[in-house]
């Protein structure tokens, strides 16, 4: 017979808890990994416990970056949905024509975000 068989026959290694008990490079289980433990080389890749949203926060400048982003936001939907208005009632054009008149604020943001990439890793 070929193949490859696990070690247990192939049954189902789940405890009473659900954990299967697996261990993760510490030698562990992946649920009680302490908060700080120090990198693990397992081969070629560095193991680390994932990190908490708490730690993600505390980045600098990251809640300036958010806020700008909150607004920016809020800015190109309120056009989105707006201009299409504003272009039929007070520039009098169509109605289909205002909506795809609207599209190009889109088309331009994708343009400028693709340049503001290329212009930032200059």
């Amino acid at each position: 017979e070929t193949g490859v068989r696990s070690e247990n026959g192939g049954q189902n290694t789940e405890n009473k808890n659900g954990d299967s008990g697996k261990k993760n490079p510490t030698g562990t289980s992946a649920s009680k990994t302490p908060k700080n433990a120090p990198p693990v080389v397992v081969g070629d890749c560095d193991w680390r416990p994932p990190v908490g949203m708490a730690e993600v926060l505390r980045i600098p400048k990251l809640g300036a970056l958010m806020a700008s982003y909150f607004f920016v936001k809020i800015v190109r939907y309120c056009l989105i949905f707006w201009l299409p208005f504003y272009l039929a009632r007070e520039c009098g054009m169509g109605v289909a024509a205002a909506g795809y008149m609207s599209c190009l604020f889109d088309l331009g943001g994708v343009a400028g975000g693709v340049a503001t990439g290329v212009i930032g890793d200059k």
